[in-house]
């Protein structure tokens, strides 16, 4: 329905040009009042603390998809910068307990380790009634280097509560089938500048226990 409603809106200036009868005009008025009127009436819901969504459930969950530039996606120096907008998208009270998540690939360059680089701006922005669930990297090295590409589930306090390492890589995107051979010849793996990503073991069912939250 929402891919129905897109398309018609960028059909509407043909409809004008094409337009057979003055009936056509008055459908494009109706369907562009409509729009923005769900529009506003979504921004009115989701910005009102009081709504009756909070009064019955115990927490929110908010779905955060930025679109980032590309050219801002590959810039090493604009990630606390990207954190900071995502911040500013989530919207946080930190007296309603909520759960954030934000997508993967975000931060390019910056592993799970090195997570508490935000530290500040989540402790300030973010409370304890609040969990934050992210795609991220996840880098270890014993043997060889591994790069797993990771969910993580931190706190206000960019605590780790959990993580999962991604079992079901995509073939060229994530990881190079047959890579010793196929590198040889100049190709990799579509990632930014990455080796493939490591594949997860590990499946389980993630539990988060605390005074706001028992999933």
């Amino acid at each position: 329905s929402f891919n129905l409603i897109c398309i018609s809106f960028f059909l509407v200036p043909a409809i004008f040009i094409l337009r057979k009868s003055k009936y056509d005009i008055f459908f494009c008025i109706i369907f562009i009042f409509l729009i923005f009127g769900i529009i506003l009436f979504g921004e009115k819901r989701l910005n009102s603390e009081d709504n009756q969504l909070v009064k019955d459930k115990k927490y929110l969950i908010k779905v955060i998809s930025p679109r980032v530039d590309i050219n801002r996606f590959y810039n090493i120096d604009s990630e606390y910068e990207i954190v900071n907008d995502l911040i500013h998208l989530s919207k946080p009270n930190k007296s309603i307990p909520t759960i954030f998540i934000w997508p993967e690939g975000m931060l390019s360059s910056t592993n799970l380790k090195d997570i508490h680089y935000y530290k500040d701006l989540f402790q300030l922005n973010f409370s304890n009634k609040h969990i934050i669930i992210l795609g991220i990297n996840d880098v270890k090295k014993d043997s060889n280097l591994k790069i797993y590409n990771s969910l993580a589930i931190v706190d206000n306090n960019l605590n780790i509560l959990n993580y999962y390492h991604k079992n079901n890589l995509v073939p060229f995107g994530e990881f190079l089938p047959m890579e010793n051979f196929l590198r040889r010849i100049g190709l990799k793996t579509i990632t930014n500048n990455y080796q493939s990503f490591s594949k997860g073991r590990e499946r389980k069912i993630i539990n988060i226990k605390n005074q706001n939250f028992d999933l």
